[in-house]
Parts: C-alpha cells; sequence; structure tokens
C-alpha cells in the first residue's frame, strides 16, 4: 500500500517529538528562591514583599532559573503594565 510508508514515517516522527518534549528544559522559575528565602515568620507575603525579597538577595544570591524569570518579566513589563495579553497569565501566577 502506497501510503504506509508515508503513515509509518509520520508516525515515527511524532513519537520523536515526544520523546523530545518529555526531556525540555524546565520553565524558568524563582519559585525554590521564594521558598527558601522570602517564607517565613513575619515575611511579607504579598507579591510586592516577595519581589523585595528576591529583588535583595540580588543576582549572586539568585538561583539561574530565577533570574532568568525576572529578566524575562523585565522584558515583559511594558505587555504586563498595560494589560496585554500577559497581564492576566502573570497576575494568575503563570
Amino acid at each position: 500500500h502506497r501510503g504506509a510508508p508515508s503513515y509509518l514515517s509520520m508516525l515515527l516522527k511524532f513519537a520523536l517529538l515526544i520523546l523530545s518534549l518529555c526531556h525540555a528544559a524546565p520553565l524558568p522559575s524563582c519559585e525554590s528562591d521564594t521558598s527558601s528565602h522570602c517564607l517565613g515568620d513575619g515575611a511579607d507575603l504579598s507579591p510586592e514583599g516577595i519581589e523585595a525579597c528576591l529583588q535583595a538577595l540580588g543576582e549572586a544570591g539568585r538561583s539561574a532559573g530565577c533570574n532568568a524569570y525576572l529578566s524575562m518579566l523585565a522584558g515583559c513589563g511594558a505587555e504586563i503594565g498595560s494589560g496585554g495579553g500577559g497581564a492576566e497569565a502573570h497576575m494568575n501566577g503563570e
């Protein structure tokens, strides 16, 4: 049947795509930095308080993932602040 090799090729490509996605790098985040340094008794748990805590750690005191996340937020600041498409996602912690 003429379509069989094409179907098998497509199936193989799809399987390789799924495997590659399973090994993709995690998205940058400040979750571990926040848990380790910014939570606890007397800590300001507001978004502003956590942001201040992370900034106080400085670049050397934060993980590479957290630094990448904060850089991404800074780069998207205009869209987030203007109510653009990313604003609601950011407000929901995404």
